[in-house]
């Protein structure tokens, strides 16, 4: 039944999101720990600790609000999803494990897009971050037809990492078992409202993901 396919999509990307949130919490509760036990003079070490977790809970935050939330049609900002994306990634994969984002300026010949599409990036680009294993590249392209997101771990192959459940969900209408599948499936139903379907192929170091054709009423 649909409403019960709902409800279970509803419960695999809270548990998904949750997840995701739980470590950059418990830092910042950490943090607040520690500035009980400093008192009056707090550790710059300890400050510095909770104000870099609050920000990037923030950034990740706002990030998935703008990939699981309502379309809005005042989100349709595509120089503010770039900046959206690349924070979450500085907020996510920082250090050696950092993702650059290649995402032309003049993407769409506007900056305004219609925010299903844009949403639709975004869930592309996350399910792509979760392919990478360390550091790499999201690039994100269009054309008439279509939109592709490609994540780039490396010439030697080793950098990333097409998860067989997350293959597997792009073609199902049902949730999938594994929470671990979620940004696919996610990525897969909002392709779906726009006329599309995403393909994922990995070849040479790279995962490219393919959304067409795309026809946004």
């Amino acid at each position: 039944m649909k409403g019960e396919s709902d409800l279970d999509l509803a419960e695999a990307v809270s548990t998904w999101v949750s997840h995701a949130l739980a470590g950059t919490i418990g830092a910042v509760v950490n943090g607040l720990e520690l500035l009980k036990e400093d008192g009056a003079s707090p550790a710059r070490e300890t400050v510095d600790l909770v104000d870099g977790s609050a920000v990037a809970a923030a950034r990740r935050l706002k990030f998935f609000r703008a990939v699981f939330g309502v379309a809005d049609k005042g989100d349709g900002d595509a120089p503010a999803a770039r900046a959206l994306l690349r924070d979450y990634l500085a907020a996510s994969r920082g250090g050696a494990a950092s993702v650059e984002v290649e995402w032309p300026e003049a993407w769409s010949g506007a900056a305004r897009v219609d925010p299903r599409v844009l949403q639709l990036v975004l869930a592309m680009a996350l399910f792509g971050s979760e392919c990478l294993l360390r550091a790499g590249t999201l690039a994100v392209r269009e054309d008439p037809t279509g939109l592709t997101v490609t994540a780039i771990g490396g010439a030697d192959g080793r950098g990333v990492r097409l998860d067989e459940g997350s293959a597997a969900a792009l073609g199902k209408t049902a949730p999938p078992p594994s929470p671990r599948a979620v940004p696919a499936f996610f990525a897969a139903r909002l392709a779906r409202r726009l006329g599309a379907d995403i393909r994922a192929a990995q070849t040479d170091g790279r995962i490219v993901l393919t959304a067409a054709p795309l026809t946004p009423t």
